[in-house]
């Protein structure tokens, strides 16, 4: 089992909660569907800000646990998503939109962030020797006003964004020939916040920029067993189709992951019009499994994402 059959708890836990059914998972026992720590709930968890909010005293216990006891940086993959999360509230909202200003107010933020920023500069040799991006996350800019904002308009700062996006893409995605370099987690988790923010640096600036689409038109090999590499393609399809549209992610089956499409389609992004087109996409792929042909147990579920989708558009019409 690998990342691409254990990427259907995130995208389970987002469609029940876009339903507003959260609670049904909660009978499942599961640990990864319920414990809100878990990196498959955290993948698609509300926000940081409500996340700090009801976890407050954990992460102050967590954090100080790794501060007492490890006297190097060591990197987890849930405490990670937290800090990617963080890191996207600064470069779409601002240090002074109201759900950063409403952060700042949690006890838990200061160590948590001071504790993250321990990764630099273990990580900026990893993916791009040299990047300019070495050293970029240090704590006082996640607590001084203006000092985010005077990194993120630095001329060179786009240029070097698109270096690691592509650096990271060249290396540890699949090639036309499908070879391709599988990606320790504990490296990825490493990483992870630098390429994040040069995913919303680019996107933000240039949704359709090649290194932005790179993140959608090419996949890991194989993900990793947490799927925060494709919790990483999936924030892309968000960024992407917010920018341009769901043009990007056509013809279906060729341009992008389907599973990307059914992604953008229960978490509500889709216009009327765009879950038309992509009906059209579907009926018209030559690759579609005829109905009748169809096995009784859909799984993998990646593997049927023609029958899947169609299911969910007709279960649920555009309001």
């Amino acid at each position: 089992m690998c990342g691409y059959c254990t990427e259907r708890i995130p995208i389970e836990i987002a469609e029940y909660q876009a339903l507003g059914k959260l609670e049904e998972l909660q009978e499942r026992e599961d640990r990864r569907y319920t414990d809100p720590m878990s990196s498959y709930c955290l993948q698609e968890y509300v926000g940081p800000a409500k996340f700090f909010q009801d976890h407050e005293e954990y992460l102050w216990e967590d954090t100080k646990f790794y501060n007492e006891y490890f006297d190097e940086f060591v990197t987890m993959p849930d405490r990670t998503i937290i800090f990617c999360r963080i890191i996207e509230i600064f470069i779409r909202e601002g240090f002074q939109s109201e759900v950063y200003q409403y952060l700042l107010r949690n006890k838990a933020l200061l160590p948590f962030v001071e504790y993250e920023c321990k990764r630099n500069p273990v990580c900026g040799n990893l993916i791009a020797p040299g990047s300019a991006l070495m050293g970029l996350f240090k704590a006082e800019q996640f607590f001084i006003e203006g000092v985010w904002e005077e990194i993120t308009q630095l001329p060179t700062l786009v240029d070097s964004c698109i270096e690691l996006l592509r650096a990271y893409a060249d290396q540890h995605h699949l090639k036309p020939d499908f070879s391709g370099q599988p990606l320790e987690s504990s490296v990825f988790s490493e990483i992870l916040p630098y390429v994040f923010f040069s995913m919303m640096v680019v996107a933000k600036y240039n949704p359709q920029h090649d290194s932005v689409l790179g993140l959608i038109r090419t996949n890991p090999p194989p993900p990793l067993f947490d799927a925060l590499d494709l919790w990483l393609q999936r924030r892309a399809a968000l960024l992407i189709h917010e920018g341009t549209g769901l043009e990007p992610f056509l013809p279906f089956g060729k341009a992008a992951r389907p599973v990307l499409l059914y992604y953008l389609l229960i978490t509500h992004r889709l216009t009327a019009d765009e879950r038309e087109i992509l009906k059209e996409a579907i009926l018209e792929d030559e690759d579609r499994i005829p109905d009748d042909r169809l096995p009784q147990n859909r799984s993998p579920f990646y593997m049927y994402m023609h029958s899947i989708i169609l299911d969910y558009l007709a279960e649920y019409p555009a309001s």
